[in-house]
């Protein structure tokens, strides 16, 4: 059982589209993506806003890093990153109410390849 619901819940955190409105509400980034160097750790600031742009306090936003993302950049329950390896990540914000309805917003993060430190070319024929 306890298999399912976590196959069931990683479906739903990667499964869906990339934005998810509720009631005229959407979860608004700045900076609308990252850009890291491995090492680096970056937060950004997501708020839920109604349609005329005014945030909406009463709402919380939970982070997670997409499940492909998992091994390569860590978020935090205050938007802290942390980039562990080079690539295109994803982190899935959700943002749900006490009726268990949500938003979900998805965030890129870049995360730069660590630089070549030294070529070394031996033997050659």
């Amino acid at each position: 059982m306890i298999k399912f619901l976590f196959i069931a819940f990683s479906f739903l955190l990667t499964g869906l589209s990339e934005s998810i409105a509720q009631d005229n509400l959407s979860i608004r980034v700045k900076p609308a993506s990252l850009s890291m160097e491995i090492g680096q750790k970056a937060t950004f600031k997501a708020v839920v806003v109604d349609q005329n742009g005014r945030e909406k306090l009463d709402r919380k936003i939970r982070y997670f890093a997409a499940r492909k993302s998992r091994r390569s950049i860590t978020v935090d329950s205050t938007g802290l990153v942390t980039a562990l390896q080079g690539g295109e990540y994803e982190i899935i914000m959700i943002s749900p109410d006490a009726e268990g309805n949500r938003i979900r917003q998805n965030y890129k993060v870049l995360v730069k390849a660590a630089p070549i430190a030294k070529v070394e070319i031996r033997d050659v024929p």
